[in-house]
């Protein structure tokens, strides 16, 4: 049996928060936001937040505010927007962190 120090237990409990922590988030956020559409894509790429929704996206103006309010209020550790494109049954959304 192979025994770690507890500096390595350590780093791989550190390691393992940052992933459920983005895990986390993207499900609050895919849960908060499905009432916008089809969602596609709701994770962490690259150290980049990507949100990829299709069939249902409206680009009427009240509806993508609402979108990103709700978006914002549930990444605020991703305040950069990097990439918002929208079309009618389609967003592409890329958020980063602050420091990225």
């Amino acid at each position: 049996m192979n025994k770690l120090t507890f500096k390595q237990m350590q780093m791989q409990m550190d390691k393992a928060k940052v992933l459920t922590m983005d895990s986390i988030n993207a499900y609050v956020v895919k849960d908060k936001i499905s009432a916008y559409g089809k969602i596609e894509t709701c994770e962490v790429i690259t150290g980049m937040f990507h949100i990829f929704i299709t069939e249902g996206f409206s680009i009427k103006a009240t509806n993508v505010l609402e979108f990103m309010k709700t978006v914002m209020q549930h990444l605020p550790e991703y305040p950069v927007l990097k990439k918002f494109t929208t079309d009618q049954d389609y967003c592409y959304l890329v958020l980063a962190k602050l420091n990225s």
